[in-house]
């Protein structure tokens, strides 16, 4: 019996389904909602950390957050069709049976372990925001705490991150076995190059 979904056994759950675009997809743009939602908690339980905050710095925050939504978005849908062109290319593109939409499915359910772990990630940030405290009367001062704070990873975030990007190089590694009828050493180099910018990325 085929998995229902492809975050145990990809390889089996893509080699017998045929319309997993969607879903993919739907995955990607759950991913999307729930990382703006993160940054949106994680940066009022900033502002309630500011000393002496001034009054208009929540809504230049407000401000920024609009900036950043809009980015957001579209740097993440440029990184899954880059996602996608790694797999698909790297595994062997037009000489396998898998097409683009194929690896563009499998890499849409592999920001799943991202939906599963940002909980997770968000309890261990508060944990950590928690303990510190920031001076608002000088700008320029919070501006470089704020910059260390966002440089800095803690061990609780650091093994999150860690296993969410193992989880993930094994969806798309297997995935694309699957849906492009290869061995999974064929798929393993392109979905770990994926997974060490992944984790580069997260921990800078």
């Amino acid at each position: 019996m085929a998995p229902r979904t492809p975050l145990f056994r990809p390889n089996a759950y893509f080699a017998t389904r045929s319309d997993v675009l969607f879903l993919g997809l739907t995955v990607f743009a759950l991913y999307v909602v729930e990382t703006l939602v993160l940054f949106y908690a994680l940066m009022y339980l900033l502002l309630d950390q500011i000393r002496d905050a001034p009054p208009a710095l929540e809504s230049a925050m407000n401000e920024v957050f609009s900036t950043v939504a809009v980015f957001t978005v579209f740097i993440a849908v440029v990184a899954l069709l880059v996602v996608a062109a790694i797999v698909h290319y790297g595994s062997g593109g037009t000489d396998t049976d898998g097409t683009f939409a194929d690896a563009v499915s499998v890499a849409g359910w592999a920001y799943a372990p991202e939906l599963v772990t940002m909980p997770l990630s968000y309890l261990a940030a508060r944990r950590e925001i928690a303990t510190l405290t920031f001076d608002g009367s000088d700008p320029a001062t919070l501006q470089r705490q704020f910059e260390a704070v966002q440089q800095s990873v803690g061990p609780a975030s650091f093994v999150i991150l860690l296993a969410t990007v193992v989880w993930s190089v094994y969806i798309l590694a297997a995935g694309t076995a699957g849906t492009h009828d290869v061995d999974v050493r064929k798929t393993i180099l392109p979905a770990l190059l994926v997974g060490f910018g992944s984790f580069l990325l997260g921990v800078t």
